[in-house]
């Protein structure tokens, strides 16, 4: 056979199944090649996609996994799962050096908990490191821990609902009860003393069973396992990404066990897909402005981007030009005032309703309304919601009891709708000042005035009457709400 013409052999062994091409592959080292480029192309792996490393691979293909690997290192792998193959996968990865990127096809559904948290636990192998798992609409950290959760009924009872009949009885069945109690405390004291001693000198928890316990309901038509490298740090953690295409919105919460340099990480790593169209981000986050707005270059489908106060750090740094010229489709952005001035510029052709949320002090929001004064004259910001605290400002503080020129200060023009909070007790001396104010919206067509005590009928009709005055176009009035 050997002496046939190598164009003879390839169609022979183009007729074979892949069965006899692995059988071959063992018979002769000079059979070997020609039948592991034969078996290779039956599942559309060509030689391009070994050199560079990134491997697409069916499921039924997943024995070519260690074979792929010995001729070139694996950086990406892709392969299509059933609900049986993601045990044949893991045992198969379980001998090989660490892939750093694995893609899984397929609907991962909560009951193959067990496989899926057995995959992960492979893929991050040395168990030291965080597991990050973002899915469904929030991301969480699966810690390495010597014990489970706590589980005891002593630290979850509620306060009892005492009526005249239950005094009784109590009374009554006293001796019985406070032996029920009695053996209750005993029995969950000696739960916490096994649980202390288990936290502090047993041995770590089976990684498969801890990830498999924190997974909970998380699921999606596809999971991405990443291993991460944490710059400036000489560890890492592994990040799981589960997508859906009902999944459109993303809560990124407050991670206080991660370093800064994991933050960073985790939000220029962090790929949703396109999906995502609503971001989160939560208080006390203080992600830097960079990162988000790479965050913000890979979605390019976000729509709404909502920022808490101390998401990210209040400090303008200089950035990758390619981030300036940002193409997304952001059209609603809340954030709080001391924000505004450093993340507007990057979205000003996009966003139309601008929400500013909160304000530490009159300085911040006369620096936003700068910054929206800025805006080119294309720009899209049409819609503007102003929230004024008077435990953050104070009632002395607000913009229009501020004695200062309107006339000479910057005009924000095509706000044409102001949807303005008020915290505070409206005083009748604000009539004046408030249409006053309003000078600096000279496109405004209708005002929303939300208090949180209703306007007396008589100052309504005054202070519409008084800001229709100033008004030179088109006006639809004043609303009131409570």
């Amino acid at each position: 056979m050997l002496n046939l013409p190598p164009e003879l052999m390839d169609t022979i062994f183009s007729l074979l199944r892949p069965e006899d091409l692995v059988t071959l592959m063992h018979t002769s080292s000079a059979i070997r090649q020609r039948a592991l480029l034969q078996l290779l192309s039956h599942y559309n792996v060509g030689t391009s996609q070994i050199t560079s490393g990134t491997i697409s691979l069916p499921q039924r293909a997943c024995f070519l996994v260690p074979i792929i690997y010995n001729i070139h290192p694996i950086q990406k792998l892709r392969f299509t799962s059933t609900q049986r193959s993601l045990g044949v996968i893991s045992e198969i990865l379980a001998t090989l050096p660490p892939i750093p990127d694995v893609l899984v096809y397929g609907a991962i559904q909560k009951e193959e908990a067990a496989g899926v948290a057995k995959l992960i636990a492979v893929l991050s192998r040395d168990g030291k490191d965080p597991v990050i798992i973002a899915g469904r609409r929030t991301l969480f950290i699966s810690h390495p821990r010597r014990a489970p959760p706590l589980r005891s009924r002593l630290w979850h009872l509620g306060r009892p609902h005492l009526s005249a009949i239950s005094i009784i009885l109590f009374i009554w069945f006293i001796g019985p009860i406070l032996s029920a109690i009695l053996v209750v405390v005993v029995v969950d004291v000696c739960i916490l003393i096994a649980w202390l001693c288990r936290r502090l000198f047993g041995p770590p928890w089976d990684q498969t069973v801890r990830i498999a316990a924190d997974l909970g309901s998380m699921w999606g038509t596809s999971m991405r396992t990443q291993r991460v490298a944490v710059p400036g740090a000489n560890n890492q953690f592994t990040l799981v990404t589960f997508s859906a295409h009902l999944v459109s919105s993303m809560t990124i919460p407050r991670l206080p066990t991660l370093s800064r340099a994991h933050c960073v990480a985790l939000l220029t790593t962090l790929d949703l897909g396109d999906n995502l169209t609503a971001l989160m981000i939560s208080a006390n986050c203080n992600f830097g402005l960079a990162e988000l707005l790479v965050f913000l270059h890979r979605h390019q489908y976000l729509g709404t981007v909502t920022l808490s106060p101390g998401a990210i750090s209040a400090t303008a740094v200089a950035l990758d030009p390619q981030l300036q010229a940002y193409s997304g489709r952001i059209r609603c952005l809340s954030a709080p005032a001391a924000y505004i001035p450093l993340i507007l510029p990057h979205l000003e052709r996009w966003v139309a309703n601008l929400n500013i949320s909160s304000t530490t002090d009159l300085l911040e929001l006369t620096r936003a309304f700068d910054a929206i004064a800025a805006l080119p004259a294309d720009a899209a910001l049409s819609n503007l919601t102003l929230h004024l605290w008077k435990s953050r400002l104070g009632s002395r503080r607000l913009p229009w009891r501020v004695d200062r020129d309107v006339e000479a200060e910057a005009p924000l023009r095509n706000i044409t709708r102001l949807h303005l909070y008020v915290h505070f007790k409206y005083r009748v001396t604000d009539t004046q000042r408030i249409s006053r104010w309003l000078m600096r919206f000279p496109d405004l067509v209708m005002l929303e005035l939300h208090c949180g005590k209703s306007v007396p009928v008589l100052v309504q009709a005054e202070l519409a009457e008084s800001i229709a005055g100033g008004r030179a176009g088109p006006w639809d009035g004043v609303q009131f709400r409570p």
